[in-house]
């Protein structure tokens, strides 16, 4: 049954999420745009009067959360406008607009549209937006202070060029793309100037930071300028692969005590780094006196 858009003012919404810290900070970005037009962010179980679920693809495992968190979404919501967006809407639309009560399937690249299908009210049938995968999640979409009340995840990098045989996330995430310089640095500025102690830099492929840009750059350069401006906080960075911590990066955070990244052991699945690059990973985090977490 088509029914007619709600007021904005007037709305509840209730956004869950699935997945790694980029598809927290998505969400964190959305409830920031839903509260500056006006809605009221509520939990689960709601009453809401639409519900945004933030879905992730990684394994068959997070398909099925994906599938039981929808379902329960629409049972104890059941006049809501239901809006199933992230990578397991990317990648599976179709089986994803398949499911009973699903009124929306918005791709990562059409995240920045949400409030639009909001005001469009429930649709007669399932309707499905992906865009172009390769794009995305654009850079547009921007959050304050991802994470909790003194902790901020800070997404400065988007989807990957890697073509690991295992992996489904180039296709979920888009080509790799990297918040420019100047952008990351006025984020951390307002984030330290909103108070936040600690800092996460993330992104799907954190260790390619860079490369896209005009000068190609890295990741050290970008941990060299955030050294230089000696701000009153701390500083982690998420996941990378073996053979992106280069000796560079491991003289970096032991002189500048930076909290490093979790340890990737490597595995078959064409994954382009050996047990040689996870070594030097691994003296990395032993230079620093601390094990990623």
């Amino acid at each position: 049954m088509t029914g007619p858009g709600v007021n904005a003012r007037a709305r509840k919404v209730i956004v869950s999420t699935l997945g790694c810290k980029s598809n927290r900070y998505d969400s964190s970005a959305i409830e920031e745009t839903l509260a500056a037009a006006g809605m009221e962010l509520v939990e689960l179980p709601g009453p809401a009067d639409a519900c945004i679920i933030n879905t992730c693809t990684v394994t068959g495992k997070t398909d099925r959360q994906s599938r039981q968190l929808i379902r329960r979404v629409r049972r104890l919501n059941p006049g809501a406008v239901v809006i199933v967006t992230g990578c397991y809407a990317q990648v599976s639309p179709d089986e994803v607009g398949s499911i009973d009560g699903v009124d929306y399937v918005v791709g990562n690249p059409e995240k920045g549209r949400i409030i639009e299908y909001l005001e469009r009210g429930r649709p007669a049938s399932a309707v499905v937006s992906t865009g172009r995968w390769e794009d995305g999640t654009p850079f547009t979409l921007r959050a304050g202070g991802a994470g909790g009340r003194t902790r901020a995840n800070l997404k400065v990098q988007e989807g990957c060029n890697r073509a690991c045989s295992y992996c489904i996330i180039p296709r979920a995430r888009g080509a790799s793309k990297s918040l420019a310089l100047g952008e990351v640095m006025r984020d951390i500025d307002s984030l330290v100037e909103r108070g936040y102690k600690e800092i996460i830099l993330t992104g799907i492929h954190l260790g390619s930071w860079g490369v896209d840009l005009t000068p190609k750059t890295g990741l050290a350069s970008l941990l060299r300028e955030i050294e230089a401006r000696d701000y009153p906080c701390r500083f982690r960075i998420s996941s990378l692969d073996p053979d992106e911590v280069s000796e560079e990066l491991t003289e970096l955070m032991g002189s500048a005590g930076l909290q490093p990244p979790p340890r990737r052991s490597p595995e078959r699945g064409r994954r382009r780094y050996t047990r040689d690059g996870a070594a030097l990973h691994g003296r990395a985090l032993q230079g620093t006196g601390r094990e990623g977490d």
